[in-house]
C-alpha cells in the first residue's frame, strides 16, 4: 500500500492557465468526468439530431428517424460522438468547466464560455490537452516483464 506521500506525488496536481490577466487552475478529467463529458455530448448529439427531425416532411421517415436516434449507442459510437462534439466550442466550454470546478468553484459555464475567443482557442485547447496527456512507459525501457 502506497504511503500518503506517495499518493500526492502520484496524483495530479492543477495546472495554471493564464487568460485575459487572470489563471484558471485545471486539473486532469477524472473517469467521473470523462463519464459527464461523454454522456453530456451523447445529450448534445442527440439535441442536434431531434431539432433537425422537423425538416423531414414524410411522417414515416421523421418515425424511423426517432427509432434509430432511440436505440443504444455503443462504446464505440459514444467515443465518436464525444470527440466531434469536444471540438465545438460549446464542448470546449464544457470540458474547461470539469476541468476547472474542483479548483474554480464559482466559475460558471456561461463564465468560460464568454472566455472563450478566436485569437485564445487554440491556446486554451493546447493546454488542455496537456493536462490530460498520459504518457505511458514503455515496459521493455522499464524492465516489467523481464
Amino acid at each position: 500500500m502506497p504511503e500518503p506521500s506517495d499518493l500526492r506525488d502520484m496524483t495530479a496536481q492543477p495546472v495554471e492557465l493564464h487568460i485575459d490577466g487572470k489563471d484558471y487552475k485545471l486539473s486532469p478529467l477524472t473517469f467521473r468526468d470523462l463519464g459527464e463529458l461523454q454522456q453530456w455530448a451523447i445529450n448534445q448529439h442527440q439535441r442536434r439530431l431531434f431539432k433537425n427531425l422537423d425538416a423531414i416532411s414524410n411522417k414515416q421517415m421523421q418515425q424511423e428517424a426517432i427509432r434509430i436516434f432511440t436505440q443504444p449507442i455503443s462504446q464505440e459510437q459514444a467515443e465518436v460522438i464525444m470527440t466531434a462534439e469536444m471540438a465545438t466550442v460549446e464542448g470546449t466550454a464544457y470540458t474547461f468547466w470539469l476541468m476547472a470546478r474542483q479548483n474554480e468553484p464559482n466559475l460558471t459555464l456561461k463564465d468560460i464560455s464568454a472566455l472563450l475567443t478566436n485569437e485564445n482557442m487554440n491556446y486554451i485547447v493546447s493546454v488542455m490537452e496537456q493536462i490530460n496527456t498520459v504518457e505511458t512507459a514503455d515496459p521493455k525501457e522499464e524492465g516489467v516483464g523481464r
